[in-house]
Parts: C-alpha cells; structure tokens; sequence
C-alpha cells in the first residue's frame, strides 16, 4: 500500500468539524503543558514546540508545568505526565522512541517513550563516550530514548510543513501562518529501525549539526558498542600472561592485531574474567545494554596452543575459517551473563575470517552482531549486493540482535572522490526494505576528516532520507524527492532535480573500476559540465539573496572544484603528439643531460635505470622520490600545466606528488595529484597554478617526483616524460 507524507495533514482536514486552535490571528490561543519532575529531553521538546511555532505565527506559546483553564485557550500537553495519565493515555504499544499523537477535549497531547535514568549515557570506547556524542551546551546526548521529541518533530513536519532536509537555519524549511488550527488526532509511530545512529560530527564541534541529529530522525536508546575490544584485556598482562595467546613461543601482548596483541580463546581464567568484568560493568552501568567481546583489528593469526589451532576450520573459506573458534568464545561468554543480565547483550562484529556465523554451536539469545557494509556501492552489485546479503540472512536466522555499520564518508576514505555529487536514493530505500524485520538498525559513518559532517551540500539529502525511511522504510523514497525539490528549492525545482537525478544515474553506473580514472569513464567533461550547468540554471531562477539561492551556491561551492579538475586536469591512456605548447620537457627516452635536467638522486626507490624510452624503478620504502636539476630555469610566469607520462603499478596508493624548487627557502611549490594504479600508461595534465605557493615559486630551478605519495615496497614505476605547458591542447 502507498504511503503519504502528510497523514496527519489529510487527518486533520478530514475531521475539521471539530477544530482546536494553536495560534488565531497571529496570536496564542493555546499554552504548552509539561507537568513536573519531567526529564530533560521534554523539556527540550517543549522548547522545540514553542520556538517553532512562533517562527511559523510570530505567536510565542507559554511553557507552564500546570493545567491552564481559560476559555478560548486550549492546552498542549508535552510528554507524558498525569496529565496524561488522567486522560487514560499511557506509551503502552510502542516500541523504542515510539509516540503518540491525540487530541482529546479540547486539548493535545503529544507524549513518548523518553529515557528516565542517568545523564548523560555514555558508552566505555570510541566513538561512543561523551567526546564525540555530548554537547554540552545543548545538553544534547546521541543516546537514550526521545519518544516525545519525535512527536513534536512529527507534528511540526506533517501538520505545519516544517522540513529539516540539512543542519542549520539554510536547511530548515518553515513556512508562514497566521492561523493553525488542528482537528481530530490519534496517530502512534515506532519506528521500524530502533537504533539509528548518524555518526556525522563530533557533538561539541557543531550546535547546527547537533540539532540536526535528532530533527533529522536519528537516535539510538543505548550505546550498541560494538567494537575491538581485545585490548581491554591488556589490563592483566602481568597478572595473568597465560590469558594472552601464543605466536611463536611468546605471549603476545603486542606481537599481532597492529601491536595490540591477541588472547588464547581456550583459557578457560580468561573466559571467567571476561564474565567478572562484564557482570560488574552491567551492575555498576544499569543503563547499558550492550558489552563488546571481539578480536582486534588485523586480526589474522590466532593463538598457536593446540587447543585454539584445532578450533580453525579451513572449510568455511577466508571469512569464517576462525568463526567456530572466535563466536565459540563469544557464545560462552554471552550464556554466562545471559543467566544473570538476561537483559543484556554481548556483541561482536561480522569481520575478516570470522563474518560468518559459527557451524557447529547454537547462539545465546543475547548475542549481537553487527555487519560492515556500503550501500553508496550496490552498483557492484556481486560484492556489495548479494553477497553481504547472504552474510545478514545467515546471522539474521541464528540471532535476533543484527544491526548494520554503514559508510557514508566515500570521500574521507576515497579523496579523489571529494566534491562529486553522489546520490544513491534508490538503494537506501530498497535496502532499507530488505532490513526490515531483518536488522534492528544502523551505525552511520558519515564525519569527516575535521570531525564536522562529510561535505553537506552534497551528503545531506542521502542523510535525510536515510533518516526518514529508517522510520518508515515503506515510504514512497520518489515522494520524498518531489517534496524535497519543492520545498527546498522553490521556483529551481527542475534544474535541482535534474541536477541531482543526473548526479544519481551516474554514481549508480555499474562500473568497477573506481580510482581515479572515474573521472574519464564516469564523471566525464561531458557528465560534470552538465551538472554544472543545471546549477548554473537553478541560480538563474532564482532570486539574488534569496534562502533558494542561497541553497544552490552552496552546493556550488562543494562542487565547483571537480568542475575545475575536469576541465583542467586530465588524464588520457595515450600520449599527446603535439607539444607545441612546452616551453621544457624532461623526455626520458634519452639521457636527461640532452633534454633539460639531470636526475640528481632519489630515495626509497632500488633498480633505477633508463630504459625503454622510461624512467623506471620499484618502489622500496615509504616515501619514494626523484629529484632533478634543471639544466636551464624555467620561468613559472610562463608555466601554467604540467604535462607528465607514466606507468605506476601500486596495490593501494593513488596519489602522486610534485614539488618546485625543492632547498630553496620560500621558493617551493607543490602540489599531489591523483593517479591510476593498474601499471598502465596514462598522461596526466595537472594545472600549476593550483599548487601551494605557486605565486612565490620564481624561476623553477629543481623539481621532485613522488611516483606515489606512500609506497608500498614492490610497487613500480615508469616515467616517460615531464613538461611544462603554457597551455594544453
């Protein structure tokens, strides 16, 4: 059945019959009730109601803790309360941050399931302490319940057609009434995915983006702290070395796992710790629901005891070949704490060679497992698609407590991925279906590297809706997108939606190869110059300094540097013919004293030679370097591209880097460009006028060439030519 946006909207009208008003004229005809002795977070709900009403009306409604009885005014009862109570309304029914809508008498009542025990909640590890989910001036916590602010939220979106679609005042859509007047109510609401946890900003960084959180949908009732968590382990390394496993003859408190070490899962002191330590947390944390036993990470080797080693079950392949040994653990644990925290949960994540659920053991019901996965790539759809189905399906039959790690930070992990428009609506809603009854819910990583939101401009929409159908993941994503284009844009809707359909047709083009040569087989000249263009129009519609105008330039702003890099930064897999434009070249199909430089030396590189019209090498360290003299200065003023011709085979890296006037103090430039890592030949035209420091670089006397910023020993390289261009063909 088709959903619609605006239920209570169509609710309302349908029972106009009997009307209650909010505000008449421009002015109160209602006051908001909270009782007393309320938690804080009705408080806030409060808050929210009233500062937004009066942005809609102009009309302030006053916030008491009484009951007020005048004729004309009605009462809007904020949280639950025996105000509540005496209406005979209870949050019975619901579900984690589940609320209610009623109007009863003459009055309404929004109220929820709210969270009533120690502030603010805090988890023990990373990222989920107070440092990355409390602000304080907010007093705003990522955790606990907030049933009654969601039903303040709701109210405000589907009768009064508040939209939050991106943090801050230019991402908030409130529309102008002089009158709000509402009919009959009685809607409830829980939604489908209790944990929904958008992990977009250090809390302390950003008031905006704080607010955002909850306005946007997300909220998690506790901490699902699934983490390594081997380490905590460490603790006992003296008392206790017999805990620890052993690789190659030695305990290892910091042989493997990057230096954090690894446990003998045999132990059977170790297991009866790890049951100590978590009872005592549990007693001492009531509030927590959820405890992390799991392997650190780089976890490839296990202990070399006999008892471990015949736990390995090579069969089940390289994702679960030490799930039996790793969850046999975990499951003994979790039936310890079930038989006194019945309540209470021990998690691990689906990870590296123990993703798959375990063969031969039948789960304690308080086992939780959480699955990495990124649904931004079900383009490939063989990995990311059937694939990590298969692995949720399997846990989803042998454990009710599955939630999901997601990915929405493509371009802290991919740089060259940095400004493009990535939409991938269609994907959210349809897997969003498929978790239902599934999954209880999500991580979402989406911060970047300055602990602020992942570029906002351009990832707020995939986070909004992500955030509505993690309430309701039945919505219609396509009703959701027109109300989007209407309301945020205004008089721009076409251009912004073919802007954004465009930037979705393309990200979701099943093509594998995604380094940087997206940018000649994806996000060609022709694909951004048309996105560019559609901006371009949406800023023609509308009106200087308007919050429509506003909107587009700054989506223009995130994605004018790839309009740039497309243009004038190419890559091309076969070499230019023409190099009229050089004013120098360092060609390597002879020896560099003929042709403008002398190769002065170079580091982490072995087996450097000319060979085969190339410079060629392998890679034999961590920051490989060619540095050249220049036979001649160049003038930069004459200088605008640099044209270079390689070859670089390397398994991870895909950036290069270029540096002017290496030893001159306050002469030196440089600049890191992207590269292609498949060892096959490309050009790349990188434009230097971008490049630090390039209005104090003078005469170009040296230079240095980074084939790849950090190598990796074994990479390889050939370098064909480097010239300087006064302009590209």
């Amino acid at each position: 059945m088709k959903k619609t946006l605006v239920f209570l909207l169509l609710l309302s009208i349908g029972t106009l019959c009997w009307g209650m008003d909010i505000v008449k004229d421009g002015e109160p005809a209602a006051v908001i009730v909270i009782g007393e002795n309320v938690p804080y977070m009705v408080e806030f709900a409060a808050a929210e109601f009233q500062q937004y009403i009066e942005k809609i009306s102009g009309a302030k409604l006053s916030i008491q803790k009484t009951r007020f009885s005048m004729e004309g005014i009605s009462n809007i009862f904020i949280g639950e309360s025996s105000y509540t109570e005496n209406a005979g309304f209870s949050t019975e029914g619901l579900s984690w941050d589940g609320f209610k809508i009623i109007s009863k008498g003459g009055d309404l009542y929004l109220f929820g399931r709210d969270y009533k025990g120690k502030e603010p909640i805090e988890g023990m590890i990373h990222p989920f302490q107070l440092i990355h989910g409390y602000n304080k001036n907010l007093k705003l916590n990522r955790h606990g319940e907030t049933g009654t602010l969601f039903a303040v939220y709701r109210f405000l979106e589907d009768y009064c057609g508040v939209r939050w679609f991106m943090p801050g005042e230019l991402g908030e859509v409130v529309p102008e009434r002089k009158n709000i007047q509402i009919g009959e109510m009685n809607f409830q609401k829980s939604p489908d995915f209790e944990y929904r946890f958008l992990y977009h900003c250090l809390f302390n960084k950003s008031d905006d983006q704080t607010l955002w959180y909850r306005r946007a949908g997300y909220g998690a009732p506790y901490p699902v702290q699934i983490m390594h968590s081997f380490w905590m382990m460490n603790k006992y390394s003296k008392t206790n070395p017999e805990f620890f496993a052993l690789i190659d003859g030695e305990r290892d408190f910091n042989i493997t796992c990057l230096g954090e070490g690894n446990l003998c899962l045999s132990n059977e002191g170790l297991l009866k710790q790890w049951v100590s330590d978590i009872k005592k947390y549990f007693d001492q944390n009531p509030e927590q629901y959820l405890y992390p036993v799991m392997p650190n990470d780089h976890y490839r080797r296990i202990c070399d005891c006999a008892e471990c080693q015949a736990q390995i079950d090579e069969s089940m392949g390289p994702r679960g070949r030490f799930s039996n040994y790793v969850w046999g653990f975990i499951n003994k644990v979790a039936k310890e704490i079930y038989k006194t925290h019945p309540d209470k949960l021990i998690g691990c994540c689906s990870y590296s060679g123990f993703a798959l659920p375990p063969s031969n053991i039948e789960l304690s019901p308080n086992i939780a497992v959480s699955i990495t996965k990124c649904r931004a790539n079900n383009w490939d759809n063989e990995n990311q698609g059937h694939e990590r189905r298969k692995i949720i399906e399997a846990w989803a039959e042998r454990t009710k407590n599955v939630y999901t790690w997601e990915y929405y930070n493509w371009a802290t992990m991919r740089p060259h991925l940095r400004d493009v428009p990535v939409l991938f609506s269609r994907y959210i809603s349809e897997e969003l279906k498929y978790l239902k009854g599934k999954s209880k819910g999500e991580f979402i990583e989406a911060m970047d590297k300055d602990w602020l939101m992942h570029p906002p401009a351009l990832n707020h929409l995939n986070i909004y809706l992500t955030g509505k159908l993690l309430w309701d993941a039945d919505l219609d994503v396509n009703e959701l997108l027109e109300d989007y284009y209407a309301k945020f844009y205004g008089p721009a809707k076409e251009a912004m939606k073919s802007f954004w359909t465009l930037g979705e047709k393309t990200w979701t083009t099943d093509i594998k190869d995604r380094g940087i040569e997206i940018y000649y087989k994806l996000y060609t000249r022709e694909v951004i110059d048309k996105l560019h263009s559609y901006l371009k129009k949406a800023i023609d519609e509308t009106q200087e300094g308007s919050v429509y105008r506003k909107r587009v330039e700054f989506i223009l702003s995130e994605f004018e540097p790839v309009v740039e890099k497309v243009r004038n930064y190419r890559i091309a897999t076969k070499p230019s013919i023409s190099c009229g434009n050089t004013v120098m070249g360092l060609e390597f199909d002879r020896e560099t004293e003929k042709t403008g430089g002398v190769i002065l030396g170079s580091g982490s590189i072995k087996d450097r030679e000319l060979k085969g019209g190339a410079l060629r090498g392998e890679i034999s360290g961590k920051d490989p370097q060619i540095l050249l003299r220049l036979t001649a200065p160049v003038d930069s003023a004459e200088v605008k591209y640099l044209k270079i011709g390689m070859k670089v085979k390397t398994e991870f890296e895909r950036h290069a880097q270029f540096f002017l006037n290496i030893a001159l103090p306050g002469r030196g430039g440089y600049i890191e460009f992207d590269i292609v890592g498949d060892g096959e030949f490309y050009e790349y035209v990188i434009p230097l006028y971008n490049s630090r420091n390039w209005d104090k670089v003078g005469d170009i006397e040296n230079v240095r060439i980074d084939p790849a910023s950090i190598g990796t020993e074994g990479d390889t390289f050939e370098i064909y030519y480097i010239r300087f261009m006064n302009k590209i063909e």
